[in-house]
């Protein structure tokens, strides 16, 4: 009813002011989306809370005919978005981002920018990205609760929560799901990729990389959490289940993840994409459910990989990595046995001054499927005490003194 019916996008920008609580019911609800990092489209302030009917009750949908949108000129920030903003809450609705493959921009879900924000379930569906080409292209998420890059660790964000989410569908090829900074909590969420297949060639600089077409997609991107907690999460499918290369994580727990069908379970390298070399420091990786197939294993495969590519003295330290299970599915055999089909990889630079990079690392008492080994380099870790997956203490997994330098 009036004054607010008519155009979505008319009514967000004229009609709502901060600290309102704003009632989608079901239906469909069409926007432009936030075109060009600009305030626009369905566009929430400081203390506002949209609150639909219930996922796929309530969807946010991309209007396809607007100018500019055909052909993908330019990139969408959000179909939901908000920025400076604080406790903001967008909860219980769909997006529809209507991504494409033949698209060359990104289509972000739900961006939110600010401190004390939190998205809750909603489900995104067709969100879209695309590896670079030239000019064009762009890396594209579900729900985006970052600032924009580059990112400066004093100014990460407090408080951010993304509860009981799902997203589902990605299109192009270069998709996240799930990505916060800072102090956050990912909790309960889930995200569903294509399964790789077989034959892959990397043409990327970091391990498990994939070939040329193929599904560039990190369910939980972590983004250099600083006392962050992303638990009880499933994944299924993509390139990476968890994946961080931004900022060295400290105080960090990863705790009772199912990552199901992912080309690589959990790796942690360091600051590739800055080149500013960060420590990580008191990182838990903990109760972790990684089960693979195995017709896809590419050179370079991990279930839980540790990279410091640092050539300086940048040291990762208190780190436990217990509780795990490190699995094939059940009643699957290896395809293909390969010395870099690791369970537990630790990597440092070559150099003299980078082989103590990885200090005081634990890991005992994980469950290791026993065709899987180990790739170890560097200095002052400790592996003890893991069993293979039929109970039996392993001679390759427990052999404390030899793998510990």
């Amino acid at each position: 009813m009036n004054p607010y019916f008519g155009d979505v996008d008319a009514i967000f920008q004229t009609k709502i002011t901060t600290h309102q609580v704003i009632y989608a019911g079901p239906g469909i609800y069409y926007t432009r989306g936030n075109l060009g990092g600009v305030n626009a489209g369905v566009c929430l302030q400081s203390g506002d809370r949209l609150v639909g009917s219930g996922i796929d009750i309530t969807t946010f949908r991309r209007y396809t005919n607007a100018p500019g949108y055909q052909t993908g000129a330019g990139n969408i920030e959000g179909m939901i978005s908000a920025s400076g903003v604080s406790n903001v809450t967008v909860e219980n609705l769909t997006v529809d981002c209507q991504g494409q493959v033949y698209l060359t921009n990104k289509i972000n879900g739900i961006e939110i920018q600010g401190d004390f924000d939190t998205v809750k379930f909603c489900k995104v569906i067709n969100w879209c990205g695309h590896t670079f080409n030239g000019n064009q292209g762009d890396e594209a998420w579900a729900v985006f609760l970052v600032n924009q890059r580059p990112q400066i660790i004093p100014e990460a964000e407090r408080g951010n929560k993304i509860l009981y989410c799902t997203a589902a569908s990605p299109q192009g090829n270069y998709d996240d799901a799930f990505i916060a900074d800072g102090q956050y909590l990912i909790e309960g969420c889930e995200a569903y990729y294509p399964i790789l297949t077989n034959n892959s060639t990397s043409t990327f600089a970091y391990p498990g990389a994939p070939g040329p077409g193929m599904f560039i997609g990190t369910a939980l991107p972590i983004a250099g959490g600083k006392n962050a907690i992303v638990k009880d999460n499933y994944v299924e499918g993509g390139l990476f289940g968890i994946y961080g290369d931004t900022f060295g994580e400290t105080n960090c727990i990863i705790e009772n993840n199912i990552l199901n069908n992912c080309m690589t379970g959990i790796l942690l390298n360091g600051s590739m994409s800055t080149n500013q070399w960060v420590a990580c420091d008191n990182l838990k990786i903990i109760n972790n459910l990684i089960e693979a197939l195995t017709n896809y294993f590419p050179s370079e495969r991990m279930m839980i990989g540790l990279i410091n590519y640092s050539t300086n003295y940048a040291p990762w330290q208190r780190i436990i990595i217990s509780g795990n299970t490190l699995r094939f599915a059940d009643g699957v055999r290896p395809t293909r046995i390969d010395g870099n089909q690791a369970a537990f990889w630790l990597g440092v630079a070559t150099n003299p001054a980078a082989s103590s990079n990885l200090e005081g690392v634990l890991i005992s008492g994980n469950i290791v499927d026993n065709e899987l080994t180990n790739i170890l380099q560097g200095l002052n870790y400790h592996i003890a005490n893991n069993v293979d997956q039929n109970g039996k203490l392993s001679p390759v997994q427990g052999a404390d003194e030899q793998y510990r330098n």
